[in-house]
């Protein structure tokens, strides 16, 4: 099977791709893949920003034809994938019926149960989602998310803990049970980490609840996010957010003093959270207290179906405090969770994917740190694998320039630093941040300086809708570090705000530093830096997407040369020119001038 011919020869993906051009490196990626998948090896392969990943693991995919598990980090990505890579490569093979499934959460999906058991009674209250639902019957499927308000779609969409399954009596009707089925028999199944992560962690705990059928392989695309993710999955948590909104419904089942028990229990336990913090023994006191009156409660007055979703909640919550496990409570913007989150899931997370898999792949453009993958696969237990690092893809970073002011700036000086840049740079403009707090702090004085500039702010719109225009700034955290990638060549500048090192106050990254420490020694070196590198590679890579693009990038953290461990984040950017003053930089705008 030569996999190359889908690359070299005419009537392949030349045909299909307006402009495609031959890349030795991508061709030679994708029978890399053929042969792991082939062989049922498992393997880690970072290839940079540019060399084509997608197609090249999906030819092999095709090629093969087995049952496949495709995997990213977000519900963005899975479209692009099932809306643009997967139709470009299945045109290439049309004497195949590759049956290809989309599979999201099932909080995606419309639930007959809720919305008529919520919505229908209330059709007055309800209009535009009764219209909604009358004209888009039968053929309803997912909820128009951005259509209706939170509370709303929470009436017709159920959670794993709110679904009563096989009970229900829409179940043969169910959307998302429609969707699983599918999936089972499909040959592609496109999802999320969030959803394929939850059923491997499912699957660790014994829990017969799994959405997946064993597959041949699956391919872990952004696969730089599965350490963090995994986490969530193998310990337990309790969404008061949503205990709440049980409990809510519930309310004509319970006196009104009962009733605002409950809500002042969570009113005060919630006004003492700040920031995520582990849970201490008057915390405990306090949760205990209100799960014994939700006990009575639940015991004297709920019927069949509420005193079911009572008990999860209830294991869950004793699951926490009866599991290993770091127990934490963690604030969100009206509500909080309880967690216990293991400090290592080295262990869990192999036994858990070789009960849903043979084989895997493990692709992203930010896996190796120093050109060492020890990282990554130390944190998910992966020994006796192949590792790969594609050379080549990466040389578009060489269409950039860097700019890295010796001096370094603090308070107001920084936010005068800000105002100078933005009134000299011509080009859309990227700044990453990394708290909430300073992103803010540069936006209010951007504003208020009248800079002329269209300046948009992360929380305040949809990043994956907005188009990059010459006059655009938009200020972000990890969210537009970690993929938001802008339509457009308009994007000319990436500003580091500070090195993206984590915040060393984090009770939970701090309780898995130690754990690591003791594992593999030096937390630094072999726990923060490899993260702190990995996220400046996601930083460096929101601007050169392409052979065509150009820009440059701004590090206002001088760290980075004056610190040892600098040279671990200029071996990100060891191709590109540095210079150190902004009257050295180039003008991007339009995209005509020459970096060199």
């Amino acid at each position: 099977m030569d996999i190359r011919k889908y690359f070299l020869e005419s009537e392949y993906l030349q045909r299909f791709i307006p402009n495609f051009s031959f890349r030795d490196y991508q061709a030679d990626l994708a029978e890399y893949i053929m042969n792991a998948l082939a062989d049922y090896n498992t393997t880690v392969i970072e290839a940079p920003t540019g060399s084509g990943k997608t197609l090249a693991y999906l030819l092999p995919v095709f090629e093969l034809g087995r049952k496949t598990i495709v995997s990213t980090k977000t519900k963005q990505l899975m479209s692009q994938i099932l809306n643009k890579d997967i139709p470009t490569v299945s045109a290439l093979f049309p004497e195949k019926d590759t049956e290809v499934v989309s599979l999201k959460g099932r909080k995606n999906y419309f639930c007959y149960y809720r919305y008529f058991k919520f919505i229908s009674p209330d059709a007055d209250m309800y209009p535009d989602v009764i219209r909604w639902y009358e004209s888009n019957t039968p053929e309803i499927s997912e909820v128009p998310q951005h259509l209706f308000g939170f509370s709303t779609t929470e009436k017709m969409t159920a959670d794993s803990m709110q679904c009563i399954g096989g009970k229900c009596p829409y179940f043969e009707v169910c959307p998302f049970y429609l969707k699983k089925a599918e999936a089972a028999d499909a040959d592609i199944v496109v999802t999320n980490h969030f959803m394929l992560l939850s059923d491997m962690g499912m699957r660790y705990k014994n829990d017969m609840m799994y959405n997946f059928e064993f597959a041949d392989n699956i391919i872990f695309d952004e696969a730089h996010s599965l350490p963090d993710i995994f986490p969530q999955f193998i310990g337990d948590d309790v969404n008061f957010g949503s205990l709440m909104t049980f409990l809510k419904e519930n309310r004509v089942l319970m006196s009104e003093s009962t009733y605002s028990f409950f809500q002042n229990k969570f009113a005060g336990i919630k006004g003492e959270l700040e920031s995520k913090k582990v849970i201490n023994d008057r915390i405990q006191d306090e949760l205990e207290i209100f799960f014994s009156e939700l006990k009575s409660l639940a015991e004297s007055d709920f019927d069949d179906e509420n005193y079911e979703l009572y008990k999860k909640y209830r294991d869950k919550f004793k699951n926490i405090f009866n599991t290993e496990g770091l127990r934490l409570i963690e604030p969100h913007k009206n509500s909080f969770s309880l967690k216990n989150l293991p400090l290592s899931v080295s262990d869990s997370f192999g036994e858990s994917l070789g009960k849903i898999c043979v084989s895997s792949i493990f692709i992203s453009a930010t896996l190796s740190v120093n050109g060492s993958f020890d990282y990554f696969c130390n944190e998910l237990g992966l020994s006796d694998v192949a590792t790969k690092k594609v050379e080549g893809g990466g040389d578009f970073l060489k269409n950039g320039v860097c700019c890295i002011p010796e001096k370094e700036f603090y308070g107001e000086k920084k936010l005068e630093a800000y105002f100078s840049i933005i009134k000299k740079l011509e080009g859309g403009c990227l700044i990453i941040f990394n708290s909430l707090e300073m992103m803010n702090k540069v936006y209010n004085y951007l504003r208020m300086k009248k800079t002329g500039r269209q300046l948009i702010l992360q929380t305040e719109v949809d990043l994956s809708q907005i188009d990059i225009t010459a006059e655009t700034v938009v200020l972000g955290c990890s969210i537009v570090r970690e993929g938001i990638d802008f339509s457009g060549n308009n994007l000319k500048y990436v500003i580091l705000d500070k090195l993206p090192f984590e915040n060393i106050s984090d009770v939970y990254l701090n309780a898995r530093k130690e754990a690591f420490e003791k594992e593999y020694g030096n937390a630094f070196m072999n726990f923060y830096l490899p993260r702190a590198v990995i996220y400046f590679k996601q930083a460096v890579g929101r601007l050169i997407r392409h052979e065509d693009d150009n820009g440059a990038w701004i590090i206002l953290d001088n760290r980075v040369l004056t610190k040892a461990y600098g040279k671990y984040f200029m071996d990100v950017l060891k191709d590109v020119q540095v210079c150190h003053r902004l009257s050295d930089l180039p003008s991007f705008a339009g995209g005509n001038n020459e970096l060199h």
